[in-house]
């Protein structure tokens, strides 16, 4: 199930997400559906039968942090074979203690210094470190330089793995 105030935008008309359900807004009904998929592994795990796998994606919801069952899926659905993709333009619309459980987590470029200094001061300033950085001028800097033309990077916190890929436009 796909959450977007854009729906409508041609990137979701992709023959790709024919199946995919699509919600304008997230209201009282998704948070049922959610929890009815809950239910449904509950339902299953009872008699034995393997639990189905539910993707929850939310692409710019920005109320997410003022929405307390997005952190139920963040911390403990996931529990129950519920899987969530969450994009976002800025790290600090997502709850604190949903940052620090999520399990992978893709940075693209930004073109504003305070949202990178963010994504920085929140996710990666050890791994900058790690790199022999200590000011935030040059960790900026840097992410400036691996995310350019198309880049992102990768990170896992749970497995300390940190990468960087290109995005492949062709």
């Amino acid at each position: 199930v796909l959450f977007s105030q854009n729906k409508h935008a041609q990137i979701y008309k992709d023959a790709k997400l024919k199946d995919v359900i699509k919600c304008d807004k997230f209201i009282k009904s998704c948070e049922t559906l959610i929890y009815k998929c809950q239910k449904i592994n509950q339902e299953l795990d009872k008699v034995n039968n393997p639990p189905v796998n539910f993707l929850f994606m939310f692409d710019d919801v920005i109320d997410m942090k003022r929405n307390g069952i997005v952190s139920n899926l963040i911390l403990c659905l996931r529990n129950s074979n519920i899987s969530s993709i969450i994009s976002l333009q800025y790290p600090k619309l997502f709850d604190p203690s949903c940052r620090g459980n999520v399990n992978n987590i893709l940075f693209f470029a930004f073109n504003i210094y305070s949202t990178i200094e963010t994504i920085i001061k929140e996710f990666l300033t050890h791994k900058f470190k790690e790199m022999g950085l200590t000011k935030m001028a040059d960790m900026v800097k840097k992410y400036i330089e691996l995310t350019n033309d198309y880049h992102f990077l990768y990170y896992n916190p749970k497995k300390n793995i940190f990468k960087r890929y290109k995005l492949n436009l062709s």
